[in-house]
């Protein structure tokens, strides 16, 4: 994973400072930024399988392939829900790429209408194991973000 990515949107941004946390057990993930191409992406979705392939003994089966766009989680607006996000995503490049793509193809028509722009690098993608039966989940809501 690399920090010093550009364009990750609000929910990648909470990843990596949840991922800081010293004792705190965060699934595994990668975020992909906004402005890369389809062989940048290709390489990071690679490296994160290849990485992450087999995990705690077990193999990583499927993940969840999740939008990150700076206008959802904003200090000012939230616009959960905005974009779409596929959820048991089998763990291989190529399905991983097709929801990756459908994804973005979403952001770009939800961008230009109801957002009235076409900024489509602002939209990251976060690429995260899918937890079976995780012991917490939820929405965590706080002042002082970041």
């Amino acid at each position: 994973m690399n920090t010093e990515q550009e364009n990750i949107g609000g929910k990648g941004k909470g990843l990596l400072m949840l991922s800081r946390i010293d004792g705190l057990n965060v699934p595994p993930f990668a975020l992909i930024p906004g402005h890369v191409n389809e062989n940048e992406s290709r390489k990071i979705v690679d490296d994160f399988i290849a990485a992450h392939g087999i995990i705690a003994h077990r193999p990583l089966n499927a993940v969840a392939v999740r939008s990150s766009a700076a206008m959802e989680d904003s200090a000012t607006a939230s616009y959960a829900g905005a974009f779409s996000t596929h959820l048991s995503v089998a763990a291989n490049t190529n399905d991983v790429l097709q929801a990756l793509g459908d994804i973005r193809r979403h952001a770009e028509e939800k961008l230009s209408v109801v957002f009235n722009t076409l900024a489509k690098d602002s939209v990251g993608i976060v690429v995260q194991e899918m937890i079976e039966n995780p012991d917490y989940s939820g929405v965590c809501l706080s002042q002082g973000y970041g």
